[in-house]
């Protein structure tokens, strides 16, 4: 089904992230269910690169790259510190007085100037490498799309979402972000993450 990305999390069914978590214990599983923790760095930074390479029109429509403050102190310097919101077009730091009382924020999501050029780096590099530009590129590529299903087995119903599906190809794709990119790193980014539990859930 053609789900947003809000209703495919709210879908009570079970993911591959959910075998994940049952993995440590049925209560922890649970517990990541009821409970949402705050995204780290990397996690928002991977997932400006997955809207950045998969949905390139959502990108600009959804973030925003937040520079340092614009605002000038007591002492007639500029401020020093990271901006964390946009009023006006302008980025301005989390003190009160630094930020016009009457500015229109900006309804997107903000991030760091580093974070959306790296995000944008990342994409451009995806689309460079030959297998990867080939797959997203395809003209039957159709990205970020749920499947549901019952598993016959055990009456449950599950989810996915696989980054890219191309019929032609045979094939679903995910893009990975990760510093442990060289071949010899690789392998062992997926075994340590269980990327190959997501492959059999998918499969």
């Amino acid at each position: 089904p053609d789900l947003t990305n809000d209703e495919y999390h709210g879908l009570q069914a079970c993911s591959s992230s959910a075998l994940t978590h049952l993995l440590k214990s049925p209560a922890y599983c649970e517990w990541r269910r009821t409970h949402e923790e705050e995204p780290s760095d990397a996690l928002v930074l991977g997932d400006l690169c997955h809207i950045a390479a998969l949905q390139p029109e959502l990108f600009a429509a959804r973030f925003c790259g937040i520079g340092q403050c614009e605002a000038v102190t007591g002492k007639g310097t500029r401020c020093t510190n990271q901006g964390s919101v946009m009023l006006d077009g302008k980025p301005y730091c989390g003190v009160k007085s630094h930020a016009p009382a009457e500015g229109v924020p900006d309804p997107r999501k903000p991030v760091t100037v580093a974070q959306w050029n790296t995000a944008q780096r990342v994409k451009e590099a995806v689309y460079r490498h030959p297998m990867a530009g080939t797959i997203l590129n395809a003209r039957d590529a159709v990205k970020e799309h749920a499947g549901v299903w019952v598993d016959p087995a055990t009456g449950l119903l599950c989810k996915c979402k696989p980054d890219v599906r191309v019929e032609s190809l045979a094939l679903l794709a995910d893009l990975k972000v990760t510093v442990l990119a060289r071949p010899d790193d690789f392998p062992r980014f997926l075994r340590s993450n269980g990327v190959y539990r997501q492959a059999a859930h998918y499969l």
